[in-house]
């Protein structure tokens, strides 16, 4: 599994389908290296993508499940404290920790993967039959 079937997101950070698109090209990535011998067997090849995507997506989750919990408060009292916090932190405050946020949950802490390149059958037809 991969994207958010194995590690759904808070929606408050909109990561969830970001996740899915770096989890499609970090496991197209380890198929291919499985194809060119890197990994014994598919189950290692598996193990070795679920290891290297499990830090990434437990980041993105745990900002995400953060923002969640103090934007979705019901308790009018935690909701004012809330308030007023935000009233009395400096605006530069909150746009360094803003910056910070999704510096983390777009990969400034990873490294994407290799580039992925496919080839497309070459055809004389210049569109795509439908039929």
């Amino acid at each position: 599994m991969i994207g958010d079937a194995c590690h759904a997101t808070a929606p408050k950070l909109a990561q969830g389908a970001g996740l899915s698109i770096e989890d499609a090209l970090e496991l197209a990535n380890h198929l291919k290296d499985f194809n060119h011998g890197a990994y014994r067997d598919m189950e290692s090849c598996f193990d070795a993508f679920e290891r290297k995507r499990i830090a990434r997506a437990a980041t993105v989750q745990l900002f995400a499940d953060i923002i969640a919990l103090v934007g979705q408060l019901e308790n009018p009292r935690l909701i004012k404290l809330r308030n007023d916090i935000m009233r009395l932190v400096p605006q530069w405050t909150k746009s360094k920790v803003f910056e910070f946020v999704v510096k983390i949950t777009l990969g400034w802490n990873y490294r994407p993967p290799k580039c992925v390149t496919f080839s497309l059958p070459t055809s004389s037809h210049s569109s795509i039959d439908t039929d």
